[in-house]
């Protein structure tokens, strides 16, 4: 599991969050082996440190809904190019073809 990449994109929302949990962004970002600015969406994190900073940033909080409520700040765009795809499908049925296809 530690060579899958995910797209930065996955952390939209994660300083405004953090910030308003009380928390520093940066700190949970660095001590997750994550750059401590954000990155562009469309740049690459390892997945391990991904779920790493997701759940110390719950522990360090107090908040075990912390993935849920990071939801919250993201759409269908943090997907990228396939999430453009599947936004313009014609409908859910195609949707999930297209994301089941390309992604």
């Amino acid at each position: 599991m530690s060579d899958y990449l995910v797209r930065a994109s996955a952390l939209e929302g994660f300083d405004r969050l953090v910030s308003e949990l009380g928390g520093n962004p940066a700190d949970l970002r660095a001590a997750a082996g994550i750059p401590p600015a954000p990155l562009p969406g469309d740049s690459w994190i390892p997945y391990r440190n991904l779920c790493n900073l997701l759940e110390d940033s719950a522990r360090a909080l107090q908040c075990p809904h912390f993935g849920l409520s990071l939801s919250r700040y993201q759409d269908i765009s943090i997907l990228g190019t396939v999430g453009f795809v599947m936004r313009e499908a014609p409908d859910v049925m195609t949707a999930l073809l297209e994301l089941s296809k390309y992604f």
